[in-house]
């Protein structure tokens, strides 16, 4: 019983633990309004409220 607690206690750690992050350097190019690319990895800008690529401006 003291096994499945530790094994539990262990597996709900492992899940809620944050994510090992690394530096990224270089030439950013911007895909659209939140989205940015660096070495060839996108990444959406957090909290950034931006229409997509392609999307036309909407009409009065």
């Amino acid at each position: 019983m003291l096994r499945l607690a530790v094994v539990g206690l262990l597996l709900l750690l492992a899940v809620l633990s944050p994510a090992i992050a690394s530096d990224v350097t270089g030439r950013a190019s911007v895909n659209d309004g939140d989205t940015i690319e660096i070495h060839g990895q996108s990444a959406r800008l957090h909290g950034v409220d931006a229409q997509a690529a392609g999307w036309r401006r909407a009409q009065r």
